[in-house]
């Protein structure tokens, strides 16, 4: 006979039921897209197409991924628990992105290529990962200044 042991964690202290079942379907979404960029990414490779090198290949497709994730998170409102970081957690995220995509354009400026040869550069395959994060932490501090704008009326209406 087999059993099995439910263990309670972290997330079920910080999420109710609701909560819960919308992260669910967010992974189970995010499931789904990570399936599909992969098969994208071998029709294109059984095709002759690389758009980058292997690793980069692989890197950007996960940011994708973990960016599409992300910023469902955010828009659903279900990415924190009680202590609602969302601020810190975008500026982790936004400040290296910031700095990368200034690297990248100076270095645009200076004449350096992001697509070469059909395929993406270093820079090229930087700034793209700069701006997926610079997305997710933008759409984090857009989320967080709405809710606490939606509390401070929430506040004024009460008193």
């Amino acid at each position: 006979m087999i059993e099995f042991e439910v263990r309670v964690g972290k997330a079920d202290e910080y999420f109710d039921e609701r909560q819960q079942k919308i992260r669910g379907g967010i992974y189970k979404r995010g499931f789904i897209a990570a399936m599909f960029v992969l098969l994208l990414n071998a029709l294109l490779q059984v095709n002759g197409i690389i758009w980058a090198s292997g690793f980069q290949q692989n890197l950007i497709m996960f940011m994708l991924i973990a960016t599409v994730v992300c910023i469902e998170f955010h828009l659903r409102g279900v990415y924190f628990g009680k202590r609602n970081k969302r601020m810190g957690f975008a500026l982790l995220l936004g400040i290296p992105a910031t700095v990368l995509i200034i690297l990248s354009c100076f270095l645009f400026v200076d004449g350096e290529m992001f697509i070469e040869n059909n395929s993406l550069t270093c820079g090229g395959f930087f700034t793209v990962i700069a701006f997926m994060m610079l997305l997710n932490a933008v759409c984090g501090v857009v989320k967080s200044f709405l809710e606490n704008k939606a509390k401070e009326e929430k506040q004024n209406e009460n008193s």
